[in-house]
């Protein structure tokens, strides 16, 4: 009885060993996701619902989900195409906005990204209120439509400069 008391505390003695340093070993680096916000510390949030109007958007992990169509690096003041192949393109007076998609992007089930999926989103967020950009978009947007899979057309309710 008192062998295997000794054989057991001895197993239990070289596993402690082995867990500890299991636990004390550094995370692996090279799969680290590194995020660098530009506009200050990332938050927790307590929603990941980026439409929900009472949600930081700009600020948190929910900004890891979600691309924009661009982006603004605050440092230099370029715009970044994210989902969008080019900066947007005005008409003369502009009231119309054409934005053209990037192609080669996928939802995380395969299908691809495109125009539709922007107009979805404009169009429902215009017609759901509470929803964030709700107020925006309709003051804004006289209505949305495709050329083609991979631009978007918005003709604006009054010049946007």
């Amino acid at each position: 009885m008192k062998a295997k008391g000794i054989v057991l505390l001895l197993v239990l003695s070289v596993s402690l060993v082995f867990c500890s340093s299991l636990l004390a070993a550094e995370p692996p680096r090279h799969e680290t996701l590194i995020a660098d916000i530009l506009t200050g510390k990332v938050g927790n949030p307590g929603n990941f619902n980026f439409w929900a109007t009472w949600v930081g958007n700009d600020k948190g992990l929910q900004q890891l989900v979600i691309d924009p169509l661009w982006m603004a690096d605050y440092v230099t003041g370029e715009m970044i195409n994210v989902l969008a192949k080019e900066n947007p393109i005005y008409n003369e007076d502009f009231t119309t906005m054409t934005v053209k998609l990037r192609e080669g992007i996928y939802w995380n089930d395969g299908v691809p990204f495109t125009a539709d999926d922007v107009i979805y989103t404009v169009e429902l967020s215009m017609a759901t209120p509470g929803f964030g950009y709700h107020t925006q978009f309709n003051q804004a947007i006289e209505r949305v439509y495709k050329t083609d899979d991979y631009t978007v057309v918005f003709e604006l309710k009054q010049p946007n400069s």
